[in-house]
């Protein structure tokens, strides 16, 4: 048998994929870079409040962003011209939570007198108090289609309410008292049929089923008390930040930790998951950041400093190109991606790995050429048509065009485009020129010309 002359050949090839896919549209977390939105109120700050800013929702249209503040109000702006819509002056005490229904034009806002109220959102006026908690409320979720609006504080106790078009006639349905403090944060899964909860003098993260009040699940895991729980937009995963300053990645499959991040310097309070793009945003109470991760690999890809101490409340706008931030500074900040995608849905940017495998029969006009193609970015692609064309005169492919069909590339995978080519007699080029062209349905073909060094044989 002949014996194969193997050469391995490792490019440091790195480039951008813009491609159009049906699963997850948006651009890859990691190319993102966020920085303070100077042109929007006072550099990036919209002002009003007297005292901190604790909590803050954007509107399910993007047209409006919510904050709720220890003055006792909750101010409404448009985010297309950032006037203030609405300053509700209706809370006696703190206002602790926020939430838009997904629904109906309306607001809910929690207040440490332990009411509840739904505001309606074109005219500010109050059409309904909940009023069955006894003490502050610190959280509140509707459910994503809007029929559940979950409530808790420091009763130690959540309440679960069914909503209906007439707020007047939402019905308390269930309430849940496990939890040994306080409770800080409420999350539903997207598809509402589990819901989150965390609170203080507690390490365990408790998962509840809302249509019957049953408690499924204890995760433990943080060494300290847990802060805050986030589902993430797809469902694939739950994030919980706590004051052990750290942030856990669970796989909602096994409900198990899939990464743990570690950044903060002082207890993580605030999540919130980017609604297109691989990507979480977290901040702490105390260490005057404000951290983006990407996902599931946890790592830490910018941290913005421009801010106060506390981070209370992060939200990402509907189309994730804004991030709101609530402090303690009793400012609201408005982060902007760069990047400036104006339309999420058209486009999914990879970054893609290129490096080859060159054998050689010596004894035979024939060379292999084996090429991979690995996922360095920060979340799967899909359904991607790859096709090789040899440039170099006198040299062809066994057949004439190689094509091949990626099915699914995960991240940190890399796909075999095996190449098989007939050479000429004395073949002696320095180089084999190729182009692969890779695309994808409905995106732009992009093309990359590949020189692959050659050594005749009989060369040293």
């Amino acid at each position: 048998m002949k014996r194969l002359v193997k050469t391995v050949l490792n490019v440091s090839l790195l480039v951008s994929l813009v491609l159009g896919v049906d699963a997850g549209p948006g651009i890859s977390g990691a190319q993102a870079i966020w920085q303070a939105a100077e042109t929007i109120g006072d550099k990036g700050q919209l002002t009003g409040h007297t005292r901190d800013a604790f909590d803050i929702a954007v509107s399910p249209t993007g047209e409006y962003v919510a904050s709720a503040s220890f003055d006792g109000t909750t101010r409404i702006w448009h985010t297309t011209d950032w006037t203030l819509l609405h300053a509700l002056p209706g809370h006696a005490n703190w206002v602790g939570s926020v939430d838009f229904s997904p629904t109906q034009p309306i607001l809910a806002t929690g207040g440490l007198e332990g009411q509840v109220q739904i505001w309606d959102l074109a005219s500010g006026d109050l059409l309904h108090s909940l009023t069955d908690a006894k003490k502050g409320i610190l959280a509140l979720s509707f459910s994503a289609n809007g029929e559940l609006l979950a409530t808790a504080g420091l009763d130690h106790k959540i309440r679960i309410y069914q909503t209906a078009a007439a707020v007047q006639d939402w019905k308390l349905r269930h309430t849940l008292e496990h939890h040994p403090g306080g409770i800080s944060s409420l999350s539903f899964s997207p598809d509402g049929k589990y819901l989150a909860s965390a609170g203080f003098n507690d390490l365990a993260i408790r998962i509840w089923e809302p249509q019957t009040g049953k408690l499924l699940q204890l995760l433990s895991e943080h060494r300290e008390e847990v802060n805050v729980v986030r589902f993430s937009p797809d469902g694939k995963y739950l994030a919980s930040g706590g004051a052990d300053k750290r942030i856990i990645l669970w796989d909602t499959q096994t409900l198990r930790p899939l990464t743990r991040l570690a950044g903060h310097l002082k207890p993580v309070w605030s999540l919130s998951f980017h609604p297109l793009l691989p990507l979480l945003a977290s901040g702490s109470v105390g260490d005057q950041s404000i951290r983006l991760w990407s996902l599931p690999q946890g790592v830490n890809i910018q941290t913005l400093t421009k801010t106060s101490a506390n981070t209370y409340g992060l939200a990402f706008s509907p189309q994730g190109q804004t991030l709101f931030s609530a402090h303690d500074d009793a400012k609201v900040r408005v982060w902007q991606d760069l990047e400036g995608i104006t339309n999420p849905a058209d486009a999914l940017r990879f970054k893609l790995g290129l490096s080859w495998e060159l054998s050689k029969n010596p004894a035979a006009d024939t060379l292999g050429l084996d090429l991979f193609l690995t996922n360095q970015g920060a979340q799967d692609f899909e359904n991607v048509e790859a096709e090789v064309r040899i440039l170099t005169p006198d040299v062809s492919l066994q057949t004439s065009v190689q094509r091949f069909f990626i099915k699914r590339l995960e991240m940190d995978r890399r796909k075999l485009l095996p190449l098989r080519f007939d050479l000429p007699p004395g073949f002696s080029q320095a180089n084999l020129e190729l182009e692969l062209v890779i695309s994808s349905a409905g995106a732009e073909a992009l093309t990359l010309p590949i020189r692959v060094p050659y050594t005749p044989r009989g060369s040293k």
